[in-house]
């Protein structure tokens, strides 16, 4: 397995089934097959090139390796920016039943890899509230809103992100240059330039 790059924190316990992964891919356009061992669902091309791994852990199931992955979460956000997104991410963290790992195989066919991780993707988000943790880029919110920064230096572009609300119970989104330093540098303080 290739390492989990993006890890779904699903608010709500949810059984993905392969059955689940069939009718998500096919829902997004990929062609391909799954198949499955008793821990991994592995995602291939019709030609036969792995491109997705998915691993799900419910609460209860595996406890303590659930264990292990929120305790990785919490120290992950210890010190993250803006601290009153990632205080926010932290104290939602006891209500996380389900996760759900994506690793793509970038490098055996990054378009398929894309495209079926998407697609998975899609399904859970309509089926359970929850956070999106993206290795090297940081938390996002159901909708798709970066709340927690960790992308590198080099980034560019707009991105969508949110800051919490007065009071810690909502989102507020706004787009983000991200290669204006100011506008980054009060993202990152928790506060819109």
């Amino acid at each position: 397995m290739s390492s989990p790059l993006l890890r779904w924190l699903a608010f709500e316990p949810l059984r993905l089934t392969i059955d689940d992964v069939r009718a998500a891919l096919r829902a997004g356009g990929f062609d391909g097959t799954v198949r499955s061992d008793t821990d991994t669902m592995a995602v291939f091309t019709r030609a036969g090139v792995p491109v997705l791994d998915i691993d799900v852990v419910v609460k209860g199931d595996a406890d303590g390796l659930f264990a292990e992955e929120l305790a990785e979460f919490d120290d992950r956000l210890e010190d993250a920016r803006p601290a009153a997104n990632a205080d926010r991410l932290r104290t939602r963290l006891p209500e996380v039943r389900t996760l759900i790992a994506l690793a793509p195989y970038w490098a055996e066919d990054g378009e398929a890899a894309a495209e079926a991780a998407d697609a998975v993707l899609t399904a859970v988000r309509a089926r359970t509230d929850g956070l999106l943790h993206v290795l090297d880029e940081g938390f996002s919110t159901r909708g798709g809103d970066l709340v927690v920064w960790e992308l590198p230096d080099e980034v560019d572009g707009e991105w969508r992100v949110a800051l919490v609300r007065e009071g810690g119970s909502d989102w507020e989104a706004f787009t983000l240059d991200v290669e204006n330093a100011e506008a980054r540098a009060a993202f990152l303080e928790g506060r819109r330039r």
